[in-house]
């Protein structure tokens, strides 16, 4: 069974490779659409197999960090194809995309339950 994970990364995933679509039907790009592709084609393939993989369940583990990554790469790439029609529209969509992910970390970290032991009561031997 997927878990949220994986389905964010699928669905960041597909908006890049829409968006590089989009983007190879026009005859000039602009810097920031070219910016948008050179972000694109790093996120999007990685992100692709990340919604197939399941995230590994260790605490010391390379997936977090490497997941935060690619999504903020994607961002960034969908920050600069917003960019391309103007800088409000580019610094409008980077806000309502950072609140939405602050929304999502905190809903996500409040669902998922903790798997950490509690800690041992510290036993201090008895006062002579």
């Amino acid at each position: 069974m997927r878990n949220t994970l994986q389905y964010v990364s699928g669905a960041i995933a597909a908006s890049g490779f829409v968006a590089v679509t989009q983007l190879v039907t026009r005859d000039t790009l602009s810097d920031s659409l070219k910016l948008a592709i050179l972000f694109f084609s790093v996120s999007t393939p990685t992100l692709g197999i990340f919604s197939f993989v399941e995230a590994p369940h260790d605490n010391g583990c390379w997936y977090p960090i490497a997941f935060t990554i690619l999504n903020c790469l994607a961002l960034a790439g969908l920050t600069a194809m917003f960019w391309h029609f103007g800088q409000r529209c580019g610094l409008l969509f980077l806000g309502a995309s950072a609140a939405s992910l602050c929304f999502f970390v905190r809903a996500h970290v409040r669902s998922t339950p903790n798997t950490t032991p509690p800690k041992a009561a510290a036993t201090n031997p008895p006062a002579a």
